[in-house]
């Protein structure tokens, strides 16, 4: 506003071509914070999801989440022959994350039916008009965490219904559900396309069936009431839902939504429609099926707008239920914020130029110089600009870099000035620039992607049962330091591990060691046993660089099989081995009664598989039969400590 006044003054103002005036005006303004946290929108049930169905997400922790949803249907001969049937239906939702793994939702809900019909069969006047409005509130709870490339959920829910005088709730009819849910996402299985499934299981405990007697009612208005009051059994739910993200540049998406609905009663038939014989041949059938076709669309990260229509594929019998809509037209609008992010402040100029006389400054106190720092932050890996990032400026406070990845910051005093820069995904960065008096001090900031891990989890064990100890990892094949985890009561273990090959080594108190290469790619690694075996009496020592057999070991006839008792001394064998990684060479010979006898050979190389099952890299042992003195098929191993 200061600005836009003083531009007016000036254009009023008498001018002269040879005095020009330049004046400039900062105006400092807060704004919102970037958009990297993305809504996650209330389902009809009330708990984050898609139409109908409940999903997995939660959203980031502290936020929080409003919706308006709407059902509409119209219809003749809906419910009985010649009738005339209108049903609105509208459900507040306010949901909230508050620990990042825990979302409570509430639901206020209200539907309005109108079923207008000619009176048949005896009915009443009363039965051929019926309206009704309810409203009913629901209350629940869900937790969920990420299990691999997958996301797991439990929902539960309390309905409180209205009482059909709509002015209190009915206690008898409070009905509860237990929702079990799966969400398995394609992107992180490795495929480029984002399409997402999603699968629910739970049971719904309804105790609709209290609000209204229906024995007092005529044949025809039972299957009103039924309907208008949504008078259901307990039953078993199954639900299977797909989604795919489509994004619309840098702020907005399209998401196309298919849902599918099974529920099988489980509760026993309603006796006012099987006791009639009006309803003899129709009160059979514990199934409902439906299916929703629709769309949702984000204007922005936080504002969500969807719509789609509910078609009814199967109803139950009216003894275990109100018939399915032929089809439902679902609207709704979302809205998230976050009450606990902090603003950004960001500065923007504005220069106003306009000719006038220009009046000789004023005495006063000299005015400090000042100067600026100007640059642009980029990725360390391409060089391509990053937008939106974050740089943190002592006395300044934050800027945001535009589409082009620049920055300008207000004016600052002479000297070094250390400025952070920080952008999601990537790891932040420090750069030092010198202000000079009336100039801008350009400077690129890089920042690296941060480096992709993956969490390895196990379990330590013997023949046993779980086992105390510790588990080492050492890089084989790509990038990573070593890395060392204890194993607690319970034999469970994770490390996290970058990608590559590694080899872990697994200890425990009076057991031998063991270990196991695996490889660590862009999939999460699968879960791994390590067993271990009880360490006995000595079976081999350390003498002069020969590793020495306290007996001998044995082969079952003339085969290359071991005999009884020889596996304990390779089991030991290779734990000597894992025990010195400076012996980088080992060599096995297994005596032969002449040169190229084939067994000798074959024993040799059983010993070396032996040795690289417990975990001895194969490439350390040279494993050959050999002619010599001494009994056929002793063996005999040397190590060399050399390179």
């Amino acid at each position: 506003m200061r600005s836009l006044v003083l531009a007016l003054v000036l254009l009023a103002a008498p001018a002269r071509a040879d005095s020009p005036l330049v004046i400039s005006q900062e105006v400092s303004e807060e704004v919102p914070p970037l958009p990297t946290r993305t809504l996650v929108e209330p389902s009809l049930g009330g708990t984050s999801g898609l139409f109908r169905l409940p999903t997995a997400e939660l959203g980031v922790a502290g936020q929080v989440r409003l919706a308006l949803r709407g059902e509409l249907f119209a219809g003749h001969s809906f419910l009985v022959v010649g009738d005339h049937h209108d049903r609105t239906a509208a459900r507040l939702v306010l949901g909230a994350n508050l620990l990042g793994w825990l979302e409570t939702f509430a639901v206020v809900s209200s539907a309005t039916n109108h079923n207008v019909r000619s009176p048949l069969g005896g009915e009443t006047d009363a039965d051929a008009r019926l309206t009704t409005s309810i409203t009913d509130a629901i209350f629940g709870l869900k937790v969920a965490a990420e299990v691999g490339a997958a996301s797991v959920g439990l929902v539960t829910d309390l309905a409180l219904l209205g009482s059909p005088g709509g002015l209190s709730i009915d206690g008898t009819a409070t009905s509860y559900s237990f929702t079990g849910v799966l969400d398995v996402s394609a992107e992180r299985l490795g495929s480029p396309l984002p399409l997402r499934l999603h699968v629910v299981m739970g049971q719904i405990i309804d105790n609709s069936r209290g609000l209204i007697a229906l024995a007092t009612k005529t044949p025809v208005a039972r299957q009103v009431v039924t309907f208008h009051y949504r008078l259901r059994p307990s039953r078993f739910h199954l639900g299977l839902g797909f989604d795919l993200p489509i994004a619309l540049g840098a702020r907005a998406r399209l998401t196309p939504i298919v849902e599918y609905h099974l529920e099988v009663a489980t509760g026993e038939a309603e006796r006012a429609f099987t006791q009639d014989p009006t309803f003899r041949t129709a009160v059979d059938g514990r199934v409902a099926q439906t299916m929703i076709l629709g769309l949702r669309g984000h204007l922005t990260p936080s504002l969500s707008i969807d719509a789609g229509v509910e078609l009814g594929l199967g109803s139950p019998g009216f003894a275990f239920g109100p018939p399915q809509l032929p089809w439902n037209v679902l609207l709704g609008v979302a809205y998230a914020f976050d009450p606990l992010a902090p603003p950004l402040r960001v500065v923007r100029t504005v220069r106003v130029t306009q000719r006038a006389p220009t009046p000789p400054p004023p005495p006063g106190p000299a005015v400090a110089p000042t100067g600026r720092v100007a640059g642009i932050v980029v990725r360390a890996d391409t060089g391509a600009p990053l937008a939106d990032a974050i740089l943190e400026l002592p006395g300044i406070g934050r800027l945001a870099t535009n589409d082009d990845g620049r920055f300008r910051a207000p004016p600052l005093s002479p000297g070094v000035v250390h400025l952070v820069a920080r952008a999601p995904g990537f790891e932040p960065s420090t750069a030092e620039a010198r202000i000079e008096a009336g100039q801008d001090a350009a400077i690129e900031v890089r920042l690296a992607p941060r480096a992709r891990t993956f969490t390895l989890r196990g379990r330590l064990a013997d023949k046993d049962g779980p086992l105390v100890g510790q588990v080492d990892a050492t890089p084989l094949a790509g990038s990573g330091d070593m890395a060392s985890v204890a194993v607690g009561a319970g034999g469970v273990f994770q490390v996290v591990l970058a990608p590559g090959r590694w080899l872990l080594r697994a200890r425990a108190d009076g057991h031998l060691l063991r270990a196991r290469t695996v490889e660590v790619s862009d999939a999460d690694p699968q879960p791994l046993e390590l067993v271990l075996s009880r360490r006995g009496e000595p079976l081999v020592g350390v003498a002069s660089g020969r590793l020495l057999f306290v007996r001998p070991v044995l082969w079952q006839g003339k085969r290359a099989r071991l005999g009884k008792g020889s596996g304990a001394i390779l089991d030991e064998l290779a734990d000597a081995l894992l025990a010195h990684p400076e012996w980088r060479r080992v060599l096995v010979r297994v005596r032969g009664a002449r040169t190229g006898d084939e067994l000798a050979d074959a024993r040799a190389r059983l010993i070396r598989d032996e040795l690289a099952r417990a975990g001895v890299p194969s490439d350390r042992i040279d494993a050959r039969g050999e002619p010599g003195g001494g009994k056929v098929g002793t063996v005999s191993v040397q190590v060399d400590a050399g390179p």
